[in-house]
């Protein structure tokens, strides 16, 4: 093969692999663990590293494919350089290399974005191949917009944004919407470079496509970034465009009237916020109902002030990658207890960094914006570009910034934000003419050729023990996982899911986590089984113990594995009357408490051992304490009131009966602690007590039949017919298939 024939190779194998990747974005894996996130993520760093054999090769025959100094690209290498560092000194060094299946990032994923980076800043030289890769990110962004189309419409189910918010191909609103906020920037890009009609409607109708797709996103950080994107061009028109002709001029009135317009519609919407229209729209009240005391906006605060803490301890280089959950343990603010059990991320691109990295790290990933908008600024200087591209590249990278500062990076931003980075840098790099390209002499052309292919051959073998490693082994062991939760809802023997555990654990991947925990979860499950036989429970129950200990030995600082194990020994403790077991139970669940003494469900589990041996007066104490740490958290104080029952307290029982009922705070989410307690009233013979706790269930929530249905058995045995047949009545119309057949029962028995 001659020179030109290998490059063409070479150059061509790249790109290809390279133009792949926007599609992944569509890609959703069913057969592994975590569908919207193990496969294409898989599937990008195995593209990157068939890509990087064929770039070898050519950089080594071509020497114009070589990446050439820039701030740019000292910029990027600085950043992975630091985190680099911070992920060695980290917590845990090694979840900071490989990350989870749930997340797939870590410095793996640094990595392989400064591959990418490398390879599509060099190999793509010329604005047509940037076109052509832009207009296929277009065309994903098309597919994954018709897809939330679909779902708008009801065709299509959306994961996880209910029946009011799209999450389109990528399986979460909030990504969807980062997502389509930076595909904004090619679609702008190509409108502002076409020169024919039909392209600019095409490429406008696309923009505005992606644009109001955020909208029924209902994400409100992407929503307020488009706002603050909007603005900010608008503002960079009036400030630096000089018009040439009367058109423009009359371009720069209409500029004016917009920037009037992003500064009156806020003010107007929120002055209307509450009106009858902006409320019944699930996603305009998502954004009227935005408070200081909202219940996420809350949260946010109290988690970002977690990271802050973390940092204190570790301000330099932070706790490296993967290793928030050791910061929101350790520093966990009990009034989070209504939100979602484990935070692994701060949900601020800033306090993020902050955590993974220090300091440095958050100073060198600032500075990758600082040089790509320096860079484009120089760029708009020496008129290399026009002020609506320059404009817009400064605009979609401060918009993606501000959407940061609400969530955190996935695949689906990172592969884009990296593409804007490789687009200005291709933009820096000078061209080199055709006449001062320097033509080889023939023996010195096949020297390269031959090296190059060597270097391809070599490198070759290198990447496909590492392929296997890296990507298809974890890869096995996801669809393994995938397997054992089958075989468990498939109702399979222990022995048969135990089987399916082993095999899966077998890999020796980063996925021994996610498969550890479940197996942990699923002993706890087993054992609270009462058609099981004991002797099947306990074997699962060992052997997932086993695994656990060996685990955590290496993973001494995952304290949510921890507790998934000390949950499994009270279980194991009790199944077996076994004292050993409740010692390691109680080693585990204490070490817990010492390093986290305000998480309530630390506190919870520790409870449970002592309950196990019949020791009420000391798990009344735990409870206490976590009762304590935050006074509204309905869950702790039902739990104090059942647990003082079976100590036979029940002047406290009766304390929190009273305390619960005397509030005006309780929502829906309270319902079902509430109805534990009701159980303990019942199981008492005192009715009333119930009576009154689902009288109230029902005003808070009366949208849920079972509540009615029971309210209706409790006045039944009251005597109180009219209102048992009025409750049951109505049980029959919120549900009727489940609870007619019961309302007729019930006007039986009151007939009779």
């Amino acid at each position: 093969m001659n020179s030109k024939s290998l490059n063409s190779f070479y150059t061509w194998g790249v790109k290809i692999l390279i133009f792949i990747i926007p599609f992944l974005s569509l890609y959703v894996s069913r057969s592994l663990y975590f569908p919207y996130i193990t496969g294409r993520n898989f599937g990008f760093r195995i593209l990157i590293e068939v890509a990087l054999v064929l770039w070898l090769g050519l950089i080594l025959l071509k020497p114009e494919y070589r990446p050439r100094s820039s701030a740019m690209l000292w910029g990027i290498v600085g950043f992975t350089f630091i985190v680099g560092l911070a992920n060695i000194f980290s917590v845990d060094a090694y979840y900071s290399f490989w990350s989870r299946y749930e997340r797939m990032e870590g410095y793996i994923m640094i990595l392989h974005l400064l591959v990418y980076f490398l390879m599509a800043s060099t190999v793509l030289k010329s604005k047509k191949d940037w076109h052509v890769f832009f207009n296929i990110f277009i065309a994903a962004g098309l597919i994954a917009s018709f897809y939330g189309i679909l779902q708008i419409f009801g065709v299509l189910r959306s994961i996880q944004g209910g029946a009011a918010r799209v999450d389109g191909t990528i399986g979460n609103p909030t990504y969807f919407g980062a997502y389509l906020l930076l595909l904004l920037m090619p679609a702008l890009y190509l409108f502002s470079q076409s020169v024919k009609k039909a392209a600019k409607y095409y490429y406008g109708i696309v923009a505005a496509l992606f644009a109001s797709m955020i909208y029924f996103t209902g994400t409100r950080g992407a929503m307020l970034a488009l706002i603050v994107g909007i603005a900010l061009y608008t503002l960079l028109y009036l400030l630096f465009f000089k018009p040439k002709d009367k058109r423009e001029k009359l371009h720069k009135k209409i500029a004016a009237g917009v920037m009037v317009a992003v500064v009156l519609l806020p003010i107007a919407f929120w002055l209307l916020k509450d009106a009858s229209f902006v409320q019944k729209n699930y996603v305009l009240a998502r954004f009227a109902n935005i408070s200081l005391t909202e219940k996420t906006t809350r949260s946010r605060f109290m988690v970002w002030d977690i990271g802050l803490q973390a940092v204190k301890e570790r301000p330099i280089l932070g706790l490296g990658q993967e290793n928030f959950i050791y910061a929101f343990s350790k520093y966990y603010n009990p009034d989070l207890y209504d939100q979602e059990p484990w935070f692994d991320r701060a949900h601020n691109i800033l306090v993020d960094w902050l955590v993974n990295a220090g300091i440095l790290g958050l100073l060198s990933y600032l500075l990758i914006f600082v040089v790509a908008i320096g860079t484009i600024w120089r760029l708009y200087r020496k008129k290399t570009l026009d002020f609506a591209v320059a404009a817009l590249m400064v605009v979609i990278l401060v918009s993606y910034f501000v959407q940061n500062l609400f969530v955190f990076d996935n695949f689906n931003t990172y592969f884009i934000f990296f593409t804007i980075l490789a687009f200005i840098a291709f933009l820096s790099r000078p061209q080199l003419e055709p006449s001062k390209v320097v033509r080889e002499d023939w023996r010195v052309a096949a020297k390269k050729v031959n090296i190059s292919v060597l270097a391809m051959v070599i490198s070759a073998m290198i990447i496909v023990p590492v392929i296997y490693i890296a990507n298809i082994k974890p890869l096995k062991e996801s669809r393994a996982m995938i397997n054992v939760l089958r075989s468990v809802s498939g109702d399979e023997r222990p022995e048969v899911v135990l089987d399916r555990f082993n095999d899966a654990l077998a890999y020796g991947t980063f996925g021994d986590l996610e498969v550890g925990e479940q197996f942990l979860r699923l002993g706890v499950q087993l054992v609270d089984l009462p058609s099981l036989p004991a002797q099947d429970k306990f074997s699962f129950v060992v052997a997932a113990l086993e695994s656990g200990e060996e685990f955590l030995s290496k993973h001494p600082s995952d304290y949510r594995f921890r507790l998934a194990l000390g949950n499994l020994y009270n279980k194991a403790a009790a199944l077996a009357a076994s004292a050993d077991y409740l010692a390691k139970a109680r080693e585990h669940l204490e070490e817990l408490v010492r390093f986290s003494p305000n998480r309530q469900v630390f506190k919870f589990s520790l409870a449970d051992s002592y309950i196990i041996v019949g020791d009420f007066d000391k798990a009344i104490s735990i409870l206490q304490q976590a009762v304590d740490l935050a006074p509204k958290y309905v869950t702790a104080q039902v739990s104090l009131g059942i647990i003082a029952y079976h100590g036979d307290r029940l002047d406290i029982t009766d304390g929190v009966f009273e305390t619960i009922m005397g509030r005006d705070d309780l929502d829906a989410n309270d319902g079902p602690s509430l109805a534990r307690l009701a159980g303990v009233y019942y199981d008492a013979g005192q009715l009333e007590r119930p009576v009154e706790i689902y009288e109230r269930m029902v005003d808070l929530n009366s949208g849920v039949a079972e509540y009615h249905a029971n309210l209706a058995s409790l006045y039944l045995e009251l005597g109180l017919g009219e209102k048992a047949l009025a409750a049951a009545k109505e049980a029959a119309r919120i549900d009727p298939e489940n609870y007619q057949a019961a309302t007729e029962d019930l006007l039986q028995q009151i007939s009779n």
